[in-house]
């Protein structure tokens, strides 16, 4: 497994306003839109309380990667466990 490594980079992002709006319709059903980002997930449906269970999801998940003794393959672990569901 690779070592991972890190940059002490400040990163910087510049989008313009006008090139931000929310997706209309039958565009946000599909992935013919949105640019065909295949990561896209369509959330509409979505409330506060699923995005507070998604935080507290995401967390532990973090702090299982960050205790790992191999961090990548712990990863690689997790990514391939979600893939499965």
């Amino acid at each position: 497994m690779g070592e991972l490594k890190y940059f002490n980079i400040e990163i910087k992002r510049h989008v313009p306003a006008g090139y931000l709006r929310w997706p209309e319709g039958s565009e946000a059903d599909n992935e013919s839109g949105l640019g065909c980002n295949r990561s896209y997930c369509d959330l509409r449906g979505l409330d506060w309380s699923d995005v507070a269970e998604t935080i507290e999801e995401e967390a532990l998940l973090v702090a299982r990667l960050i205790s790992a003794n191999e961090m990548l393959e712990e990863y690689e672990i997790v990514v391939l466990s979600s893939a499965e569901n």
